[in-house]
């Protein structure tokens, strides 16, 4: 196993609430065992590849990328004390929106007022963790690569009686 992080620098606050979006993007991965370097590195750089792409991308296209930690997660990678509401995700059934429990380590929810820049960063992400994690998905058995919100059930770039498309 290897060694948690010790804690560092005051992490950067995410937009968690903020108006819907035209476009987004959901990755969510299980690291692989022995991968937790790896992927502190990452999440260590987020705010940097997120400020990276949107200064690259549209004038007003508002990229922003929220980061999600699993509760075991969070012992894997961290250590020290957990915060004080961290458990495991449960599944919430409201009247307008559904949010599942799946079953990853990490999830990112990357948005923008266009497609693009989600796509970018998202692909910066899956390319600086390269083979140390697996990509997995609630609504299918095998994994998918991503969904735009408000799409359809099917993964991007997959049509009517096609196979999900492979990161890999």
């Amino acid at each position: 196993m290897t060694e948690p992080m010790q804690p560092g620098p005051r992490a950067e606050s995410q937009l968690v609430l903020g108006p819907p979006s035209e476009a987004a993007v959901f990755l969510v991965l299980t690291i692989d065992p022995r991968a937790e370097p790896v992927a502190r590195d990452l999440l260590a750089d987020v705010a940097g590849l997120q400020r990276a792409v949107g200064f690259r991308g549209v004038p007003g296209g508002e990229l922003s990328c929220v980061v999600g930690v699993g509760s075991a997660t969070w012992d894997r990678l961290f250590g020290g004390p957990r915060p004080a509401e961290l458990h495991p995700f449960r599944e919430l059934i409201g009247e307008r929106h559904h949010a599942v429990s799946t079953p990853g380590d990490l999830l990112f929810h990357i948005r923008a007022s266009r497609m693009d820049p989600c796509f970018e960063l998202a692909a910066q992400v899956m390319d600086r963790l390269a083979c140390s994690v697996t990509v997995t998905d609630e609504d299918a058995a095998e994994p998918l690569v991503m969904r735009p919100s408000g799409a359809d059930s099917r993964p991007l770039g997959q049509t009517r009686g096609e196979s999900p498309p492979r990161l890999r």
